[in-house]
């Protein structure tokens, strides 16, 4: 490759970076996808968006060893990041940190937390965006309005509705806080472990998982 002949290091890095983003899309076909699966292909996209953006992104991730193998919908954490960046990056003048944290609820359910450090948003963005959220997959919401929301709150929607299209009405995504200053987004899903053919309710013992993940 002339990239790397030229010794452009940021180039060749980001074609490495896309090549592995494509091989954990393309190698999932015909397995399960797991949490461990969401956290690669985020953490490579934040490096992606590292060399692009010298270096101001940081991810850490806190949860349990044995909530990474439990099962997810493809393309939830990425989303989320993004928006972060897009929506939440205020300049070069500070660094934006993302945190992804899982816990079990006491019924063994997945609550992820994902937040920022950025510049938040509206009081009534929150509440719209809240609002919005809750009625993705219902009557209440449909396309036909869905050109009146930024690109932010489509992409949160789109989550929202697949979450319950896959899993049910009593799991969800919704914003916790975000109001002027960072934002906390709440994932809630069922905790099932998917190994090959064998499905069963993750324990909630383990010792927690943490992963940086910056240049």
């Amino acid at each position: 490759m002339k990239a790397l002949v030229k010794d452009d290091e940021d180039t060749a890095g980001m074609i490495k970076i896309l090549a592995r983003m494509f091989r954990l899309t393309l190698g999932k076909e015909g397995r399960h996808h797991s949490i461990k699966h969401e956290l690669e292909y985020t953490g490579n996209y934040l490096l992606l968006q590292n060399i692009r953006f010298d270096d101001m992104f940081t991810l850490s991730v806190n949860m349990p060893d044995e909530m990474l193998d439990c099962s997810i919908i493809p393309l939830v954490f990425q989303p989320i990041v993004e928006n972060s960046i897009n929506y939440g990056f205020a300049g070069y003048s500070q660094a934006l940190i993302i945190k992804i944290e899982g816990s079990w609820t006491d019924n063994g359910e997945i609550l992820i937390r994902i937040s920022d450090n950025g510049t938040g948003m509206s009081p009534e963005k929150w509440t719209e965006l809240n609002s919005l959220l809750e009625q993705a997959g219902s009557n209440r919401y449909s396309l036909e309005n869905q050109d009146d929301h930024g690109e932010n709150g489509l992409g949160l929607i789109n989550i929202a509705e697949r979450i319950k299209l896959h899993y049910g009405d009593s799991y969800y995504i919704k914003v916790l806080s975000g109001i002027e200053k960072g934002t906390t987004i709440e994932i809630r899903i069922p905790g099932i472990v998917k190994l090959e053919n064998i499905s069963f309710d993750a324990k909630k013992e383990g010792e927690r998982n943490e992963t940086y993940f910056d240049r």
